[in-house]
């Protein structure tokens, strides 16, 4: 009877610490591009300005935009970025030689320094812009309800895109959503806008130059900042179970992204502390006011 009594025991602990360590997926998806292209490509480049950039999820086929309007899919990865130099080659019917020589006199007209003008059209081949989101799994046996993890990885490269003044407010949607054996973490999930800042790269600083992105509807959390021809990941952040967003995490690339504490133009004389730092003081701010509440009640 007593052996039979412990096997019972053994039995419910082994299915208990089964139900316990179930794993918890977390997984990214972008879908909804927006953006929109001006009248300005058409009247400075003389070509319909869906002629000149693609936007594609999930794969390397490039497709027209529209002057306006949405892009949809549904992929881990998004790429979007502009087309000008192949255009110029198959639209005016040029071979590469000639188009160089083309860009050589265009460069003299206008008075530019010729490394100037064909780095502008990118002579040298074209590096899209591409936003790319990496999850997670975890053990639910060790992490606790409510605890601050890592839910997945951001990478941003920053490459060929238009100016405001060409193609406004580009912006996509990215959900994070969990899936688990155990109820008590699945299906539970965030959608959030992130926001596409495009700099001209007219300055000698590289970081007044870097492309950034940021959640639109929280720009207290700042913004991730890649250097001009480069790609960098950071972490994002999210309570464990609810997955709601907390925030930015550590920069994975220190040597070509960064983590800023706004949204607007870098400042070269700001001391910018880590992320993590700034959740710390988050939440050393909040303990602060609980036990100024807590006493304040005695």
């Amino acid at each position: 009877m007593k052996s039979m009594f412990l096997s019972t025991i053994t039995l419910a602990l082994s299915l208990a610490t089964n139900l316990m360590a179930s794993p918890v997926t977390i997984q990214g998806n972008m879908a909804e591009f927006r953006y929109q292209l001006t009248d300005w490509i058409e009247v400075y480049f003389g070509l319909p300005s869906e002629n000149y950039s693609y936007v594609t999820f999930g794969t390397d086929r490039r497709q027209p935009l529209s002057p306006t309007g949405v892009e949809t899919g549904n992929a881990p990865a998004l790429s979007f970025g502009r087309d000008i130099w192949a255009l110029n080659r198959d639209v005016y019917g040029m071979t590469d030689d000639e188009f160089y020589e083309y860009a050589l006199y265009l460069a003299e007209d206008r008075g530019l320094p010729p490394e100037t003008y064909l780095e502008f059209w990118h002579y040298y081949g074209e590096l899209p812009n591409q936003l790319s989101i990496e999850g997670k799994v975890y053990d639910s046996s060790e992490l606790s309800y409510g605890e601050t993890i890592v839910v997945g990885y951001l990478t941003f490269q920053n490459g060929l895109w238009w100016g405001d003044n060409y193609a406004a407010d580009p912006e996509v949607a990215l959900t994070m959503a969990s899936s688990s054996d155990n109820a008590d973490f699945d299906g539970f999930s965030f959608t959030e806008d992130v926001f596409f800042d495009t700099t001209q790269n007219v300055n000698d600083d590289p970081y007044l130059d870097a492309d950034f992105v940021y959640f639109i509807d929280h720009p207290e959390l700042g913004s991730f900042r890649v250097l001009e021809g480069y790609s960098a990941t950071i972490e994002i952040l999210g309570e464990f179970g609810s997955l709601e967003l907390v925030g930015f995490g550590d920069v994975l690339t220190p040597d070509t992204g960064y983590w800023y504490p706004g949204t607007d133009p870098f400042d070269p004389d700001a001391t910018i502390p880590t992320p993590s730092a700034m959740l710390l003081l988050g939440s050393g701010v909040s303990c602060l006011a609980a036990i100024r509440r807590r006493f304040g009640k005695v």
